[in-house]
């Protein structure tokens, strides 16, 4: 996937309700993006703000490609499924074939008449089947190595926390910059309009269950492509790719919203709401 990064985040174009999900996360953070945004040479806190716009573009990034691989590997698993009877063996022998077909071989790939050779070990044939698929670009794929605590810094993000976001903010950006960007009233003490935005209740609420809410998304997520990373490429791993499309269902239909996550939700927002008084 390639990508310009602009001065805010770009929106997911897909219909899942997990992606309207990580759009509003993003919308949340979009004030990190807007004032770590390069505009210059000037050495002045270039390092904390180009981590900062580095981080978000790695944010933006991942977010993207869980959308892209969920809905690749929902589609290849069926195929998977329903095309080579979960033979690993059958779909590696296939894809093989078709790649070389389409972009050509090495030399050892082709028999004394120029024809593909189709009966390969199985050393050579794993590169090719679904699981070596999935686990394309090793350490560089951001779908299957991004853990929970790498996405810390945007829990708190979203969760709009004074210590390690907003009160950082203020003190590196003019307030009226900030203020006019996300369209509130400048206020000339920096603290005031800082507790204002933190401790509004309604606001603190919506972004505290939608930082909560995406915590849990990825802790569900995490859970599949740390599974995902375990396969052996020279297994059929039958019940997980035929069970795989329902779980890619579940995340990108948020399913795990149940009741019973929604109380856990309410009852750390009722902790947060004691702990600061309200």
């Amino acid at each position: 996937m390639e990508k310009r990064y602009g001065i805010v985040f770009e929106p997911i174009d897909d219909a899942s309700l997990l992606a309207n999900l990580f759009n509003k996360c993003m919308d949340a953070v979009n004030i990190l993006r807007f004032t770590s945004y390069p505009v210059d040479f000037d050495k002045e806190n270039k390092e904390k703000k180009g981590k900062t716009f580095y981080n978000s573009c790695l944010f933006e990034l991942y977010l993207h490609s869980v959308i892209e691989n969920l809905r690749s590997l929902k589609s290849i698993s069926e195929w998977y499924i329903d095309e080579f009877e979960g033979s690993w063996k059958k779909f590696a022998a296939t894809h093989r074939y078709e790649f070389i077909m389409e972009h050509g071989g090495d030399a050892d790939e082709y028999d004394e008449l120029g024809n593909i050779i189709e009966t390969v070990s199985d050393e050579k044939l794993k590169y090719w089947s679904i699981v070596s698929e999935f686990q394309r670009g090793g350490n560089r794929n951001i779908f299957l190595n991004t853990e929970l605590s790498d996405l810390d810094f945007f829990f708190d993000a979203i969760n709009l926390d004074a210590d390690k976001c907003i009160s950082d903010l203020i003190k590196e950006n003019p307030v009226e910059w900030i203020c006019d960007f996300i369209y509130e009233p400048a206020k000339s003490d920096g603290k005031e309009w800082v507790s204002k935005i933190i401790f509004d209740t309604e606001r603190d609420l919506y972004y505290y269950e939608l930082s909560l809410l995406f915590k849990y998304a990825i802790i569900i997520l995490s859970m599949t492509t740390a599974k995902i990373r375990s396969l052996q490429p020279d297994d059929d791993n039958f019940e997980f790719f035929k069970t795989l499309p329902g779980r890619v269902d579940f995340l990108l239909d948020l399913k795990f919203a149940t009741d019973d996550v929604v109380d856990l939700i309410k009852a750390e927002i009722k902790e947060k709401l004691e702990k600061h008084g309200k």
